[in-house]
């Protein structure tokens, strides 16, 4: 089989169009078209981002062996969560984790590293009790010294922690994107991706999302991937997690306490809550409606 019934297949097997291979790939949708039906060639670096793309060695890509061979990058690592995203995000996370570990070759290390949590509050390796996401979150901002307000600058406080955040484009968080992903390396540790395409305050959400399953959720051999609405016991868990790592709920009271705004919380009360908490204004307005300082009604005006 020549290459470019190999391309064909590939593709195929994984009902993607030309359209959304060239723009995974960066290339006319002409280019994958001629390359499918014989007419030109990928270059060298064309090739190895096919490779790349499809998890397969460029070896078969070329015909020299009949059974493709993984990238050295396990499957479920790279396709757990990501059954319907675009080939363009698929080759977003591929290309993170081909990342993670050649930069890996560089750290100064030699020894696996898997990371763990500070033993004072480490839950185990899989924990998921969202009735308790409230009292774990309180006691990592115990542990950090975060006390009960406004987190600082959670890119710089993740790289104090040795934690490595990446940003790559993801797609739309509300047609198929992914809004993070969360990988513990078995050399670099805690590993982090952003979509860099949402906002300010869903990347603060998302960073916080990801830090609980971190923390949590650090023994998953697999790549996490965080998609918006995904109803896992996990995700809850690590969505409700970073709400209350963002706007904990005892800092909140006290500032509405302080501020006079108790039952008369206006819309520009609560902008100025979400300005202060650096979040959205509707994650702000649905963390009062959770703590009940203001109603559905209220919520909805």
């Amino acid at each position: 089989m020549e290459l470019n019934d190999r391309l064909q297949q590939l593709r195929k097997e994984r009902d993607w169009t030309q359209l959304q291979v060239a723009a995974a790939l960066k290339v006319p949708r002409e280019l994958v078209s001629m390359w499918e039906v014989g007419s030109r060639r990928p270059n060298l670096k064309q090739l190895e981002d096919v490779a790349r793309l499809f998890n397969a060695d460029a070896e078969f890509l070329l015909g020299n062996h009949s059974e493709p061979q993984p990238l050295g990058l396990k499957p479920m690592v790279l396709l757990r969560g990501l059954d319907t995203a675009e080939p363009s995000i698929k080759l977003e996370v591929s290309n993170w984790i081909s990342f993670l570990d050649e930069w890996s070759l560089f750290a100064d290390l030699d020894r696996e590293r898997k990371a763990k949590p500070p033993r004072k509050i480490d839950r185990g390796p899989d924990f998921s009790d969202i009735r308790s996401a409230s009292k774990v979150s309180t006691e990592v901002r115990d542990h950090y010294g975060l006390g009960t307000f406004a987190l600082p600058d959670l890119f710089a406080f993740l790289d104090e922690q040795g934690v490595l955040v990446c940003q790559a484009k993801l797609g739309d968080i509300s047609q198929d994107g992914i809004s993070g992903a969360f990988y513990n390396h078995p050399i670099l540790g805690y590993c982090i991706l952003i979509n860099a395409q949402t906002s300010q305050g869903r990347q603060m959400f998302t960073l916080a999302h990801e830090f609980a399953h971190a923390l949590f959720h650090y023994g998953a051999n697999e790549c996490i991937i965080s998609v918006a609405g995904e109803n896992s016991n996990r995700e809850q868990f690590a969505d409700a997690f970073a709400a209350n790592l963002l706007v904990p709920a005892k800092g909140l009271k006290d500032i509405i306490q302080e501020t006079g705004l108790v039952n008369r919380i206006s819309e520009y009360d609560a902008l100025q809550l979400a300005s202060y908490f650096k979040v959205s204004y509707a994650f702000m307005l649905n963390r009062l409606l959770f703590e009940r300082h203001i109603n559905l009604e209220q919520r909805n005006d």
